[in-house]
């Protein structure tokens, strides 16, 4: 009877201190807070260009270099963004193409399609 007394006091202290030296981890799914190194952080430049009414909006665009820029398709009638050294598969309605540009200077482009379409990327 004596030692049950004195034990269960211990087994407790020796939770309580187990408990206490553990790291606590954040609780699972969203709840956790993530704290992000500042310089870990990078800021993605995008622009959007859109094709409507077999034309390319804005048809002129000016960015800066590494910007990311995407073409959707809002015609009914298949689009092919085409510039001299690359072109975009065929866009169907709705089909998207994104080109990053990393390279200073003037990019003018057309649809393969239907060479009226006419645009320039213009990149600082």
């Amino acid at each position: 009877m004596k030692w049950s007394i004195l034990i269960i006091p211990i087994l407790l202290l020796a939770v309580l201190i187990v408990g206490c030296t553990q790291p606590a981890s954040p609780p699972a799914g969203n709840g956790g807070t993530t704290q992000q190194n500042p310089s870990d952080l990078t800021v993605k430049l995008s622009a959007l260009v859109s094709i409507k009414n077999f034309a390319f909006n804005p048809a002129d665009l000016n960015i800066k270099k590494g910007t990311n820029v995407k073409w959707t398709n809002e015609d009914s009638a298949p689009h092919i963004v085409k510039f001299n050294d690359f072109q975009s598969e065929q866009l169907s309605q709705g089909g998207t193409y994104e080109h990053q540009f990393n390279t200073a200077g003037t990019f003018d482009y057309t649809c393969a399609i239907h060479p009226s379409m006419k645009g320039k990327i213009v990149v600082e």
